[in-house]
Parts: C-alpha cells; structure tokens; sequence
C-alpha cells in the first residue's frame, strides 16, 4: 500500500447539460491518480419546486445528472455549503443529497449534520471535511432563528472555531472547504484572510475556498496552505468577466510515514464544454502576481484597494434597487445620509437583508466607503 494520500481540490460546479461535459486526457488522468477527489456543488439540481424569494437576484438550479456524472468521473466529496444551495428551500437540498450515491456530501442538513466533520479513513489515517459559506440565504447561523431546519454550515456561526479545534482532536488532518468573498475580485477580503488563518491556528490543515469565480493566489500560512479562490471548473453560464473560464486545481499529498503534508496547484481553462490543463502564461503570470501580492501586505492592500474601488457602482446600483430608486451618481461618503432620508419608501427587503447580513458584501461596503473617505472623494 502506497504511504501517499493525494486529494484534488476543484472549484465551482453548475451544469446543464453535463453529458455533454469533455474532459480532457490528462485531466482524466490526474483526477483518477487522486485518493480523494473534491469539488464544490454550487446550486441544487432541478426539482419541481419553486425557487425562494431572493429579491431580484437569480436562483440557480442545474441538471438532476450532475451528481452522477460528478461521481463516474471519480469525484466523490462534495462541499454544498454555498450562496445557491437553498435556491429551492429544504426540498433543493434534500434531492441533491439524495441524487450522490457514493459520495461523502458536506456542509448540509439538519444543525447537527450541516456542523458534522465529514471523514474517511485512508491508509490507517482519518481525513476529515467541513463546508462553510458566508451568511445568504438559507444559512444556520443564527440560533434564535428556527425558520430553517435545513440548510447549509455558516461560516460565521459562533462556535465554529471550536468546531475546527475539537474535530482536530478526533482526526488526523482536517481540510476546511469555504464558499465566500465578492464575485470576480482578483484578491480575497482582509477580513476573509484573518478568518481562514484563524481556522488554521484551530487545528485545520488547510483552507481551499471558491465562489469569486475567478481565481485568486493562495499563501502558505504556518506550513499550511491557504487557497482563496479556486475560481470555476465548470459553470454552464458564458460571463464576459475576464479568467471567468481558467481556474485552479489543489492538489495535495499526505505521505502517511513521515506525517506531513505537501500541496502545488495546476491550471485549468474550459472551451465551450471542454476542460483541460493549461500551461497558459496569461493565467499564470495573473495569479503569480495576486500570490506575490500576499507575500507583501502593502502591495496587496495598494492592489487590492484599486481593486476594491471599482465595484462601487454594483454596491451602489444593489442599494438603489433594495430602495426600489432609479439609478444615479451618489459619492459614497453621503450615501449613508441619502439612504437615512430614502428608507421610509417601500424597501425591497430580501436585497437589503442579503447586502446586511453576508460578510462579504458587508466588509466591502464598509472597507469601500472609508476608503473614499480617507481619500477625502
């Protein structure tokens, strides 16, 4: 028996049509070389029921064959902690769940389930995983709460960090797999940083995340990588955002003799409805650059403020229409005041609850307005 473990870490999955879905030969091949094969489940499979109330934002499904086509390509851990898995309510998720026949599914259920270290045992060694999301829809967090009886492991539950320390305690090594951050930023959240590193102090082993759809760099953090975005592996949708297409894969090895573990990542790039390895240097230059930026604090907050900056017209747009108020050019240092004098209008709740409640969205806004505000703009 090998003393190896290897684990591939993909990125966010949606599928229409997944029996059209080509991988390509030498993508085949390393997934088939890994033990244990994950990936992140992003929206529920179509059911005949009705999506929930989002405020505007679209719910997502995607094709009841997904799941088996995920499993007879080898994957067999499924992260379906995220933003779109309660898109249809409890029943969403529990016809996903029950679509996996061979497959550890994480990060959903009941309480006790959805905070439930998932683990395998390999090699006389006990791997465990936990799915995490930000605070949107459907996420148990709130304990005071008890609309949702099932949905999906927040993030941000009080208890989480002694979650992670306890399961430690009962496992070998234990991989954190977190869905958050603001969609197509190139660099992770300050905040989102502090927490994947405190997970890492807890006891986790590593931290691969997703849900920006692009990918952005990875650190190595007391011996332990910190992946923040894998970006997509395939998401049936054709954005015009740029590396919309190109994505990361982790891949990491445990070799079981000396106790240790060892991590790279590959490149990935989908064509129409291939999948394949990349050795592009476009993409590759990019992300180097976002890892280089980790490496120094005051080149990453430079690039990652300039980056930041320029999506204040989403969050300004979003407010607008949680205001149901046309559009118009408000300087973010009075939108405070404008939304003060605007709220007694009919509000469109579910937005406003959605941009109050998500980390993400709410460190963002925060981090976006103070920087005007020290520019003096």
């Amino acid at each position: 028996m090998s003393p190896k473990i290897k684990l591939v870490f993909c990125g966010d999955f949606v599928a229409k049509s997944p029996e059209q879905i080509v991988f390509s030969e030498e993508l085949v091949s390393l997934i088939a070389d890994c033990n244990l094969k994950c990936i992140n489940f992003e929206a529920p499979v179509i059911n005949k029921g009705n999506p929930i109330n989002k405020g505007g934002s679209g719910c997502l499904s995607q094709s009841a064959d997904s799941p088996e086509f995920l499993e007879s390509m080898g994957f067999n851990v499924i992260a379906m902690s995220n933003n779109h898995m309660y898109d249809f309510g409890e029943t969403g998720i529990t016809e996903t769940q029950n679509k996996f026949r061979s497959s550890l599914t994480v990060g959903v259920g009941t309480w006790e389930t959805a905070y439930n270290v998932k683990t395998v045992n390999i090699n006389n060694k006990t791997i465990g995983f936990l799915s995490l999301t930000h605070t949107e829809f459907g996420v148990l967090n709130d304990v005071w709460d008890n609309s949702i009886q099932i949905g999906c492991a927040g993030i941000s539950y009080s208890p989480i960090n002694k979650i992670i320390a306890n399961a430690k305690q009962t496992v070998d090594y234990l991989f954190i797999m977190a869905h958050a951050g603001i969609e197509y930023l190139n660099h992770p959240l300050p905040e989102w940083r502090d927490k994947y590193r405190q997970f890492i102090d807890c006891g986790a082993d590593a931290v691969i995340a997703s849900h920006p759809h692009v990918p952005q760099g990875w650190e190595d953090y007391n011996g332990r990588p910190i992946f923040y975005s894998l970006g997509n592996f395939f998401f049936d949708m054709n954005a015009t955002k740029p590396y919309w297409n190109d994505g990361l894969i982790a891949l990491l090895e445990i070799d079981s003799n000396k106790n240790s573990l060892s991590y790279k990542a590959e490149y990935i790039h989908r064509n129409n409805n291939k999948i394949a390895l990349t050795d592009s240097d476009e993409i590759k230059k990019h992300v180097q650059k976002l890892c280089d930026d980790l490496k120094d604090d005051h080149l990453y907050r430079l690039a990652f403020e300039k980056s930041l900056l320029a999506f204040w017209p989403l969050y300004q747009n979003m407010i607008l229409a949680g205001l149901n108020l046309e559009r118009s050019s408000i300087a973010p240092k009075n939108f405070l005041r404008f939304i003060s004098h605007s709220f007694h209008r009919k509000a469109n709740l579910p937005i406003f609850l959605n941009l109050l409640r998500c980390e993400s969205h709410l460190w963002a806004l925060r981090r976006i307005i103070a920087i005007q505000q020290r520019n003096n703009v």
